[in-house]
């Protein structure tokens, strides 16, 4: 009885480690969940120029000025569109050759949004790039969900947690990564064939530093 007893005590200490490990994890992603978007908001550039990159896609351009193009044409074509999914994409200069961008907030996107991003123009290279980071609040809950896994591994698991989270990941991998694509590509036609004129107003782009 003393033996099992002291089996039971031991087995019970063995899972304090893995229920502290699961804690802090959880206490990462509510962290996440609220400094997030205050960074996102806030258009912090360091928050849109550093992190974990998932997709990065590069689009050959052959620019006529060394300006850019504004802002307003950018955010014009990536208005809502008739699909649900097609929600706005909002645009914002962190530097003299790069934006940030992500998905308009309140524009309730049919997919978890997984990632915000960054285009770059550049001059040096000819070429424009465009690079998806993965949320934060994204990475924790992925950094959880295999914590799960692993301290209580079985087919029933996988089937309820990681199969549908796998699918939703999936889908919201494709919808995202074709829009950056989009997004890129349309900022290299842009950057090559713009024309400036008195029209552009105060959207003229600021010549780039040398």
């Amino acid at each position: 009885m003393l033996e099992s007893e002291q089996g039971h005590m031991f087995a019970s200490l063995g899972t304090i480690p893995n229920i502290i490990l699961t804690s802090i994890w959880a206490a990462c992603v509510i962290t996440c969940l609220i400094i997030e978007p205050i960074l996102n908001v806030s258009w912090n550039k360091t928050y849109f120029t550093k992190g974990l990159p998932i997709f990065t896609i590069r689009v050959s351009a052959t620019p006529r000025y060394n300006n850019i193009p504004p802002i307003s044409r950018l955010q014009a074509r990536f208005h809502s569109g008739w699909f649900l999914w097609d929600t706005s994409l909002v645009f914002k200069e962190l530097d003299v050759d790069s934006y940030g961008f992500r998905e308009k907030n309140f524009s309730r996107p049919l997919y978890p949004v997984i990632m915000h991003g960054m285009l770059f123009f550049d001059e040096s290279n000819a070429q424009v790039v465009a690079t998806g980071f993965m949320n934060w609040w994204m990475l924790g809950v992925l950094v959880v969900g295999l914590e799960l896994m692993f301290a209580a591994f079985s087919l029933y698991v996988v089937l309820l947690i990681f199969l549908p989270f796998a699918l939703a990941f999936a889908v919201s991998y494709r919808i995202q990564s074709r829009r950056f694509s989009k997004v890129a590509e349309f900022a290299a036609h842009a950057w090559t064939r713009q024309l400036l004129s008195e029209k552009n107003g105060p959207d003229i782009p600021r010549r780039s530093a040398p």
